[in-house]
Formats: C-alpha cells, structure tokens, sequence
C-alpha cells in the first residue's frame, strides 16, 4: 500500500509502517503545495492513505469523493504518537478508499 505522510506528520511513523511504501510530502517536493494541491497530488500519484495532523482538513476541503483514506492524527508530537503507534498502524491497515479515520492522541 502506498502511503503519503504529510508535512507535519512525524517521519518516525515510516519505521512502523514497513510494510508498505512511504514517501512524505517532503520527499516528494510537494511541501509547498496547499492542502488542496497535494490531495490532488495524493490521488493522482496513487497513494491509498494520507496521514495528516491537520484535524480542520475535513471542512476545509471536499472529501466526498477521493479515492484514498486519510488518517488524522490529533497531535503531531512524536513522543504522544509513539505511544499510539499500534491505533496509527491499525487505522492505516483497515482503513478504505474515502474513509477519514482520526486517531485521538
């Protein structure tokens, strides 16, 4: 599965993820971009999940229609994650096209 983390995501997920292929918005020099750019760059690049800290994206953009799950973290304090880290593994690994799934922190 490929997975995308997003700019304020903790890259320390990676390790924890290593079954599966994951770039951060970074890596793939879309830092830049605006959340609405980089989910259009998410979908189209064929990512099936976008993990993010930025809990307003929900209601800031249209998610109705997208082809990959988004996972919220609720804090991006990796030390706070970390202790969390098998809800972020488990959402990532259940979670379905068009699906948001928040994991508290």
């Amino acid at each position: 599965m490929k997975v995308l983390l997003d700019n304020s995501t903790p890259v320390n997920i990676r390790s924890y993820l290593g079954q599966h292929e994951v770039d951060t918005a970074y890596m793939r020099g879309w830092a830049q971009l605006e959340n609405g750019e980089l989910l259009k760059e998410v979908e189209m690049n064929g990512y099936q999940v976008f993990i993010t800290t930025d809990r307003n994206i929900p209601y800031q953009q249209n998610l109705a229609e997208i082809q990959f799950g988004v996972v919220i973290l609720s804090k991006n304090n990796w030390l706070l994650i970390k202790d969390k880290i098998d809800e972020v593994v488990d959402a990532v690994r259940r979670i379905s096209p068009g699906e948001i799934i928040e994991v508290k922190i």
